[in-house]
C-alpha cells in the first residue's frame, strides 16, 4: 500500500510571511496598461524534465504554499510500489521544490515562521493485487464493473482496462485498473514496442497481472474527518482505504435479470446479433469494429438497459470477489534495487506545528 498523490497547503501567520511568490500573469491593453495581474501556479521540473520528476506549486499569499504531485514518482521514477509515510513524502516534495525554485522554507525558517501542519486537499492511497496474467487481471476488472456498485452507482469501464467509481465526484472516487496496460498506454511508437518485448524492462515484467486499487480522497471528503483523523499515521491510512473498499457492494446478479425473448422483440434486428454474441461472454470490443461497438453499446443501453461493455450475468450463485481473492496476491514484493523510500529523518528537521502555531507535535 502506498501514497500515490498528494496536494497540500501550509501557511504562516501574516506577521511571519517569508514573501513567497510562484509567479504572475499580466494582461496588457493595446496601450500597454496592465488590465489584469494575477498569481499563477508554477510547474517545478527537474534539470532533465520528465513526467515523473515534477511538482506543481502555487502561492496564494506570500506566506502560503500549495504543493501538488506524485511523490512516489518523484523519488523512484515509477509508482509501482511505495510507502505510506505521507508527511515524509510531503517534505521530500518540498525539498525538491526548494532546490529547483526556492519556494519552500529551510528547517530554520520552517520553525521560526511557525509553518502550520499540512492541510491536505487530495490524497491518493493505492494497493496492488497480482493475478497470474494480464488477461486474468482484465477479466477481474470487467467483473467488478458488471457486478459491483458504490454510492456513486455502477462503475464506468474504459478501453484501457480501467473501472471508475465516482470518477467526477468532488468527494472521493475509486479506480480499479490493470497496471501494466496503464504503463503501455502511455508509450508510443518505438518506445512502446521496446517496452512491450518480453524481458525488455524489469518494471513491465513486475507489473504483469497486477491490478491497482486507487482511492482518491478530495478536499470536501477530508473536511468531514476534521482534526480527528491522523493522516500521518500509516495504520490510519490502511484502515481508511479498507473502509472505502468495504463500501463497494459486489453481487453476481446486480447487472440485470432479463427475458431474452422479450428483449429481442423490442430492439432492431441489426442489434439482435450483437446482443446474442454478448450473451456468449465474448468481449465485443475485440470482436466488433470500434465505431460499431460504441454505437451499438449506446443504442442497447437506451433500448433495454444492457451494457455490452461488461460481461453478462449468469445464474451462478452470488459471490463476493474480494473474499475469493487469494490473500497471497496482495502487495506484491517490490524490487529492492528500484525502491527509494522517503527520508524519515526529514521529520526531525521539520516538526509539525499545531494550528495556531507554536506548540510542536511530533
Amino acid at each position: 500500500m502506498q501514497i500515490d498523490w498528494l496536494s497540500a497547503i501550509v501557511a504562516t501567520p501574516p506577521e511571519l510571511w517569508p514573501g513567497y511568490e510562484s509567479g504572475r500573469t499580466l494582461k496588457l491593453s493595446p496601450d500597454g496598461d496592465i488590465i489584469e495581474n494575477r498569481i499563477t501556479a508554477h510547474q517545478v521540473e527537474d534539470d532533465e524534465p520528465s513526467s515523473s520528476r515534477n511538482f506543481r506549486v502555487w502561492t496564494p499569499s506570500p506566506g502560503t504554499l500549495y504543493l501538488s504531485g506524485n511523490p512516489v514518482k518523484l523519488l523512484q521514477g515509477h509508482n509501482l510500489w511505495g510507502s505510506l509515510d505521507l508527511y515524509a513524502y510531503f517534505l521530500e516534495a518540498g525539498i525538491f521544490v526548494r532546490h529547483h525554485a526556492g519556494l519552500f522554507p529551510g528547517p530554520e525558517t520552517w520553525q521560526s515562521c511557525e509553518f502550520s501542519r499540512p492541510r491536505y486537499t487530495r490524497i491518493d492511497i493505492t494497493r496492488s493485487y497480482r493475478f497470474r496474467t494480464d488477461q486474468e487481471a482484465l477479466d477481474y476488472v470487467r467483473h467488478v464493473v458488471g457486478h459491483a456498485k458504490s454510492r456513486h452507482g455502477m462503475a464506468k469501464l474504459y478501453e484501457s482496462g480501467t473501472a471508475y467509481f465516482g470518477q467526477h465526484s468532488k468527494r472521493w472516487s475509486l479506480k480499479v485498473y490493470v497496471k501494466r496496460q496503464e504503463m503501455l498506454s502511455g508509450l508510443k511508437g518505438t518506445a512502446r514496442k521496446l517496452m512491450s518485448m518480453v524481458g525488455s524492462d524489469e518494471l513491465l515484467d513486475w507489473a504483469v497481472g497486477v491490478v491497482r486499487f486507487e482511492l482518491v480522497l478530495r478536499a470536501k471528503e477530508m473536511e468531514k474527518f476534521g482534526k480527528g483523523l491522523n493522516v500521518h499515521d500509516p495504520e490510519t491510512l490502511r484502515k481508511l482505504w479498507g473502509g472505502y473498499m468495504e463500501t463497494i457492494q459486489f453481487n453476481e446478479n446486480a447487472a440485470m435479470t432479463n427475458n431474452p425473448d422479450l428483449i429481442e422483440q423490442t430492439i432492431p434486428g441489426r442489434l439482435q446479433g450483437t446482443l446474442a454474441l454478448w450473451r456468449t461472454g465474448r468481449d465485443l470490443r475485440v470482436v466488433l469494429p470500434r465505431r460499431t461497438f460504441y454505437r451499438h453499446r449506446i443504442e442497447l443501453l437506451k433500448a433495454c438497459g444492457v451494457d455490452i461493455a461488461v460481461p453478462p450475468v449468469t445464474n451462478a450463485p452470488a459471490v463476493t470477489p474480494r473474499v475469493v481473492l487469494d490473500p497471497a496476491g496482495w502487495d506484491p514484493e517490490p524490487i529492492a534495487a528500484r525502491t527509494v523510500n522517503p527520508r524519515a529523518e526529514l521529520k526531525d528537521d521539520y516538526p509539525l506545528f499545531r494550528v495556531p502555531g507554536g506548540k510542536v507535535s511530533i
